[in-house]
């Protein structure tokens, strides 16, 4: 009985090629005799879950969005009191809850602020007293 090299299928008697890869034959050996096969017995792990407190662990939620709120709350206080609300309302952990609405009070405080420098800014550029002319 002769197997294939390339394939390992067996090659019936008087055959040039192997059926099933198209091998030559001449590169085929000879198989020593039978060995008992001795099959490997596994056994199944089971996938085990963490508890605490008889309650499974949940991965934690990411704080990207609470930082950005945080973030651009100081930089762009719109774009900030934007992220600041969307966090509260999709965030279920608590300290990103937390995060946003502070992000929210920043925003909010800035916004504030810059509305009333503006206004200022306005008053102080139509008055008359800042008009050059009014001093000559």
């Amino acid at each position: 009985m002769t197997f294939c090299t390339n394939c390992g299928s067996e090659i019936s008697e008087g055959s040039s090629f192997c059926s099933a890869c198209g091998q030559p034959v001449a590169e085929a050996v000879q198989t020593p005799e039978a060995q008992p096969v001795v099959e490997a017995v596994q056994t199944p792990v089971a996938q085990q879950t963490e508890y605490y407190d008889n309650q499974p662990v949940q991965k934690p939620e990411g704080k990207a969005l609470a930082i950005c709120a945080l973030v651009f709350s100081i930089l762009l206080p719109f774009v900030g009191l934007i992220l600041g609300i969307i966090g509260v309302a999709t965030s279920k952990d608590e300290s990103n809850k937390k995060m946003s609405i502070i992000a929210l009070v920043i925003a909010g405080v800035l916004i504030v602020l810059t509305i009333v420098f503006c206004s200022m800014i306005f008053r102080m550029v139509t008055s008359p007293l800042y008009n050059p002319s009014y001093w000559y």
